[in-house]
């Protein structure tokens, strides 16, 4: 008898002609690795959240809230949506380069003339 699982394999793999070549685990370095228990290691001690966020903290960002207010301000297209985002989303536009923006008009938020997404 064999299982339904393997019948259907041997029913697939019939309509190809293949020949199984055996290698050794040896030659195939990366598929014997993963064929293995991991061996047991040392505990490494897990950090505190404080020391992970302060390892992330930025001291200098590259851009603060008020250099992308105002390059949002100097952009044509972000200025626009940025419009709309704080005064009411009309109709779409026809225009192409607002149309990308319109399908998640509802998700977009701002603050600070900042807008968020």
């Amino acid at each position: 008898m064999v299982s339904p699982r393997l019948l259907r394999w041997s029913i697939l793999w019939n309509a190809y002609d293949y020949e199984v070549v055996h290698y050794a685990g040896k030659s195939i370095a990366s598929a014997d690795a993963l064929s293995r228990l991991p061996a047991s290691c040392l505990e490494l001690p897990i950090p505190s959240p404080g020391d992970v966020l302060m390892l992330e903290a930025m001291q200098d960002p590259p851009l603060t809230a008020d250099d992308i207010s105002r390059m949002t301000a100097k952009d044509p297209v972000l200025s626009r949506i940025l419009m709309r985002v704080l005064k009411g989303w009309p109709n779409p536009e026809v225009t192409e380069e607002p149309s990308k923006y319109w399908m998640s008009f509802n998700g977009h938020d701002c603050m600070c003339c900042v807008p968020l997404g």
